[in-house]
């Protein structure tokens, strides 16, 4: 078993309201920040688990964010996925999608 390392953003799906990053728009045009033209705000999660295989990995975390941290009709998941042969990005309207890019121990992507 190796130890990967997942970094987790959420983030609404487009044309979702995100009430808090007009706040944050409005807030930064009223500080003279003019040149902001949009602003989106969400979710992020650092996550440890043990796999026995990059494959295993990206499986539990895109599982995990299809399952419990990503509101599939609301949000979108991608992930950033680090350890041994890892070099993984992933993300996610709720379905999973094929295609990472992996690279000798560093980091890789793939989206869910």
């Amino acid at each position: 078993m190796a130890t990967y390392r997942a970094e987790i953003y959420i983030t609404f799906k487009p044309g979702v309201l995100d009430p808090q990053a007009k706040t944050i728009q409005h807030a930064l045009e009223s500080l003279g920040f003019g040149s902001v033209r949009k602003v989106m705000t969400g979710k992020y999660m650092e996550i440890e688990l043990e796999a026995s295989s990059l494959a295993e990995a990206e499986k539990e975390i895109s599982s995990m964010c299809q399952r419990l941290l990503a509101n599939p009709v609301l949000e979108d998941a991608r992930f950033h996925l680090t350890g041994p042969g890892a070099g993984v990005t992933g993300g996610s309207g709720g379905q999973a999608m094929p295609g990472r890019t992996a690279g000798g121990g560093g980091p890789a992507s793939m989206p869910l």
